[in-house]
């Protein structure tokens, strides 16, 4: 369901998005590096502006988490930076390298034995993307679940017992001996 907008409602994306906020300082660059590469389309990388949208808002995230969950943040994105350059034989940091070079970097980083931590930061950083009014509009999120008639049923004890019976007995489910399937 939409508002007279189109957009889906409030609370499940950023009513408020600005997009011509300035470029982020810090850590942030390479939040604003990653996510040029991760949600780039054909056209190329999406608007400075946009980026710097994502930045404040996992910015502000990541302000509110504490302890553990901040660290493994920091350091997957540390990992990033600096590992990933290396692996297309570059200097870091990750945000200098060219846009086609910093696709490579993180193809091969997610092939690497550090691709869970591009994972997790990927996680993330979806959540926040798809917050944004357009980009909820263009995945055509209206704000409601899915259709119950979409999601599959979970299948109750009785079944998945008559499927473990059918196994135990050479694939035939019990009382279906007799019936061609």
């Amino acid at each position: 369901m939409t508002d007279e907008t189109g957009y889906a409602p409030p609370h499940w994306v950023d009513r408020g998005a600005i997009d011509d906020l300035p470029a982020p300082r810090g850590w942030l660059r390479n939040i604003h590096a990653l996510g040029a590469v991760m949600f780039a389309r054909r056209e190329g990388p999406p608007s400075d502006a946009r980026l710097n949208w994502l930045c404040r808002e996992v910015e502000r995230m990541n302000r509110s988490m504490k302890g553990q969950p901040n660290l493994v943040f920091r350091a997957s994105l540390l990992a990033v930076s600096v590992v990933a350059p290396l692996l297309v034989l570059r200097l870091p940091p990750f945000r200098r390298l060219r846009f086609e070079t910093r696709v490579r970097a993180l193809e091969r980083f997610e092939r690497s034995i550090f691709g869970m931590m591009l994972f997790a930061l990927k996680a993330i950083l979806c959540i926040v993307w798809f917050e944004h009014p357009e980009e909820a509009k263009a995945i055509g999120f209206d704000g409601q679940c899915m259709n119950s008639s979409v999601v599959a049923e979970v299948p109750s004890d009785e079944a998945l017992l008559s499927v473990e019976a059918a196994a135990d007995n050479g694939g035939v489910a019990p009382g279906l001996s007799g019936v061609n399937s």
